[in-house]
């Protein structure tokens, strides 16, 4: 199992250019039995190259029909926008999909005039 999210995954993917192992880091996503991608829509105005690379991923797993646990705060029709209709309609297969809205108060701190509350 792996959890990572999508600022974190395109980073580790960009850095493995440097160090000739692009094709390794991309089978620790590709070939884990369960992988949680948190965080879907993190990256506003995300590249055509991190675009690419997410497809990737997320076509590899899906053709391997590899459990993938998306987190998101978008509604699919700007999941669709932002990350193109390629990696959207993965993750929208009624074949193999199933979707969970979960409603809940955000955990993490507000801030007010500077302070956390």
């Amino acid at each position: 199992t792996r959890v990572v999210t999508i600022p974190e995954l395109l980073e580790a993917l960009r850095a493995s250019y440097t160090t000739e192992n692009h094709q390794e880091v991309l089978q620790m996503y590709t070939g884990r039995d369960f992988l949680v991608l948190d965080d879907f829509g993190a990256s506003e105005n995300i590249t055509p190259w991190g675009r690419e690379q997410l497809y990737i991923i997320v076509n590899a797993r899906y053709r391997l029909q590899s459990p993938t646990v998306f987190t998101t705060n978008l509604d699919p029709s700007r999941v669709m926008a932002e990350y193109g209709e390629r990696i959207a309609s993965r993750m929208h297969d009624r074949a193999m999909t199933v979707e969970a809205i979960l409603t809940c108060a955000d955990y993490r701190p507000t801030r007010r005039e500077g302070k956390s509350v």
